[in-house]
């Protein structure tokens, strides 16, 4: 996965309606202010990127919006790269990513997070905090905070960001210079979280997309190499297993020995 869940609220669940239609719904009384996800989420300016992401991620494939076929491995190969592949994943990618600056040059996804739908009246918001890990790579988290009060069975809404064609919030309210409890609280959560092998992987995952070596989880792990990365590391040529997998193992322990030495 290429994103990871680090809170997750048991005050609400994700339903789905009999047209597929997926969203997010309070199982119990949720009072204003309350933390609700925590999410370690991949940060892009590229919606290309974004794309090529999710058709690396099985997870992310198959359960976001709209989820009309399951991945396969296939759909990695130049035979399974049909007009309406590139497409599906396009239209994943445009309807599932947050814009996360008003000048649009940032796109984040993220799985559980997608789960919360649009509204230009939301009833809870999302913030994020990032720590620069060097400059290749960084840490971003966003989590969702409950705006009001909301009852049981209420669906929970926030805002996807600005920019997006179908998404125009001209009176979103900013709440990122808003510091509260909880903003200490993900801050003392992800703090710990650096320190985990979870988040190493995630970090180490981030880093080979962004040389365009993707580490893909299906029943195992399956290393696909672009033409960018044999271009950058091997002349062009392509990588064998056993080298992709020594290159994963050194960024592994470099970074793990970054976050150890520097005290993330």
């Amino acid at each position: 996965m290429t994103t990871n869940t680090i809170y997750k609220s048991p005050k609400y669940s994700v339903e789905t309606k009999d047209n597929d239609y997926r969203y997010v719904q309070a199982k119990k009384q949720i009072k204003k202010g309350e933390l609700l996800l925590v999410e370690h989420c991949h940060l892009s300016e590229s919606l290309k990127n974004i794309s090529s992401i999710i058709l690396h991620d099985c997870k992310l494939f198959d359960n976001l919006f709209p989820r009309k076929e399951k991945w396969t491995e296939k759909l990695l190969s130049e035979e399974g790269q049909t007009v309406d592949i590139c497409d599906l994943v396009y239209d994943k990618a445009n309807k599932n990513m947050f814009c996360y600056d008003s000048k649009m040059d940032k796109y984040v996804i993220g799985l559980d997070i997608s789960n919360f739908n649009h509204s230009s009246k939301p009833n809870a918001y999302v913030k994020n905090k990032t720590v620069i890990i060097d400059k290749n790579v960084s840490v971003f988290i966003s989590y969702v905070i409950s705006d009001q009060d909301i009852n049981i069975d209420e669906e929970i809404k926030i805002s996807y960001g600005y920019g997006l064609d179908y998404f125009s919030d001209p009176c979103m309210i900013d709440y990122s210079n808003v510091v509260t409890e909880v903003d200490i609280l993900v801050e003392k959560i992800m703090r710990q979280y650096l320190h985990k092998q979870t988040c190493l992987d995630i970090i180490v995952k981030h880093i080979s997309i962004f040389h365009g070596l993707y580490i893909v989880c299906n029943d195992g792990i399956l290393l696909c190499q672009s033409k960018r990365f044999m271009k950058t590391f091997n002349n062009g040529q392509e990588f064998t297993l056993e080298d992709m997998n020594n290159w994963v193992y050194e960024k592994t322990l470099y970074y793990h020995n970054l976050i150890s030495f520097y005290g993330f």
